[in-house]
C-alpha cells in the first residue's frame, strides 16, 4: 500500500472541502456518510496539524455520537483533545453527547468545567453553552434554571426564533409543575426526538432506549423511573422489540402497580400481539385506575378503535367530551375518535355497514 505524505497546505485546503461536504451532510442528518468520507481520510489526517486533527476527531466523534456508537464517539473525543487540549467547541460535543445517552451525572461535569472557564464567552462558544445548559436542565426536571439558561441564550441571539420556544415550552413545563409525573417530561420528549431520528437511520431505536435506560437509572424517584421505563416500553414496541416492550412495561408496573398509562399500554400491546381475550380480562379488572386518568382512558379508546370495537371506544370517547380534566389535545383527539366511531355504528344500525367479528365483545 502506498502512502502519500501531504504538506500542511495540502492538508489544510483538503480539510476545506471535507468540512464543506461534511457540513451539508449534516444539516440533512446523514450522519452515515459523515463517517464513511470522514474515516476514508484517517491517512490524510493522522499528519495534520493540531487543530485540522482535533476537529477532523471532533467531527468523526460528533458523527458516530449521533448514530448511537458511543464508544467510538468517545475514542474520537479523546483523540480530539490530546491534539487540541483547550478545543472548547470539542468538550461541548461531548456534553451533547452524555445528555443524548442520558448520562447526566458525566454532563453535568462537563457544563461545570466548561462554565468556569472565562475564554467560553470571549471565544463566542458561550451561547452553545447557554443552550446546552437549558438542555440539561430541561432534562432533569430543573424547568426553572433551563428557562433561565434559554432567557439567557435568546437574549444573546438576534435570530431567536426556535430558543424563544424553548423559553415558551419551559413557562409551560412551570405552570404544569404541579403533576407528580413531570419532573420526567423533559426526557420523555427527548426520548421521543431521539426515536424520530432513529427512523430516519437505524431500524432499531438504539438512540433514544440507551438516552431512557440510563435516565431510569439516574433518577432516584420512582415517578420517574415509571415515566422512563413507561416510555421505553413504548418506544420499544414501536420498533418492533415486543419481549422488551413487555419487560419494560413489567418494570413501569413493578415500581406503580396503579399507573393508569402502563396498564393501558399493557391492554394496547396484548390487542397488538394477538391476545384479545387477556387483553379483555386485563380492562375489565385495571378499567376503574385507567378511567381515573384522561390520557390513559383515550389510550384505550384507540385501542379499541384498532380491533374494530366500535361500541366501547365509542362510549370512553364520549365520557372524554365530558371532562375537566382532559386538556386540550385529549379532546381533540377524542371529539375525532368519537365522530368516526359515531359514523360507524349509524352505519352498522342502518344495515349498511357489517358488523366486525371482535366489535364489542366485553
Amino acid at each position: 500500500m502506498r502512502i502519500f505524505v501531504l504538506s500542511h497546505l495540502m492538508i489544510t485546503v483538503l480539510f476545506r472541502e471535507d468540512f464543506e461536504k461534511t457540513r451539508d451532510l449534516v444539516a440533512h442528518h446523514k450522519y452515515a456518510d459523515v463517517i464513511r468520507i470522514l474515516e476514508s481520510r484517517k491517512p490524510v489526517y493522522a499528519s495534520a496539524p493540531g487543530a485540522q486533527k482535533g476537529a477532523f476527531h471532533q467531527m468523526l466523534g460528533t458523527s458516530y455520537s449521533k448514530v448511537g456508537n458511543y464508544k467510538a464517539a468517545d475514542y474520537h473525543f479523546d483523540l480530539g483533545l490530546a491534539a487540541v487540549p483547550g478545543n472548547f467547541k470539542l468538550k461541548l460535543e461531548m456534553a451533547d453527547s452524555y445528555l443524548q445517552r442520558g448520562e447526566f451525572n458525566a454532563a453535568e461535569r462537563s457544563l461545570l468545567e466548561l462554565g468556569d472557564n472565562q475564554i467560553l464567552e470571549r471565544g463566542g462558544y458561550y451561547r452553545r453553552f447557554l443552550l446546552l445548559s437549558g438542555k440539561f436542565f430541561k432534562l432533569i426536571g430543573d424547568y426553572g434554571a433551563a428557562r433561565q439558561s434559554y432567557a439567557e441564550a435568546h437574549r444573546l441571539t438576534r435570530h431567536a426564533q426556535g430558543i424563544s420556544k424553548d423559553v415558551q415550552l419551559m413557562d409551560d413545563f412551570l405552570h404544569a409543575a404541579h403533576s407528580r409525573f413531570d419532573r420526567a417530561k423533559g426526557v420523555v420528549e427527548y426520548a421521543s426526538h431521539l426515536s424520530y431520528i432513529d427512523r430516519a437511520q437505524t431500524p432499531h431505536g438504539e438512540l433514544a432506549r440507551t438516552m431512557l435506560k440510563n435516565a431510569a437509572q439516574y433518577f432516584k424517584g420512582p415517578d420517574e423511573k415509571v415515566q422512563c421505563y413507561a416510555s421505553l416500553s413504548q418506544i420499544s414496541m414501536g420498533f418492533g422489540h415486543v419481549a422488551e416492550a413487555f419487560e419494560y412495561n413489567e418494570e413501569a408496573l413493578a415500581l406503580d402497580a396503579n399507573h393508569p398509562r402502563s396498564l393501558a399500554a399493557r391492554i394496547r400491546m396484548l390487542f397488538e400481539t394477538g391476545r384479545q381475550d387477556e387483553a379483555m380480562a386485563r380492562y375489565s379488572e385495571d378499567r376503574e385506575i385507567i378511567l381515573e386518568d384522561a390520557r390513559a382512558t383515550l389510550a384505550v379508546a384507540k385501542t379499541f378503535k384498532f380491533d374494530q370495537r366500535w361500541g366501547l371506544a365509542n362510549g370512553l370517547a364520549r365520557g372524554l367530551l365530558k371532562r375537566k380534566d382532559a386538556d386540550h389535545d385529549t379532546k381533540e383527539s377524542a371529539q375525532l375518535l368519537f365522530k368516526v366511531t359515531q359514523s360507524i355504528l349509524n352505519r352498522r344500525a342502518l344495515g349498511t355497514d357489517a358488523p366486525s367479528p371482535s366489535s364489542d365483545r366485553a
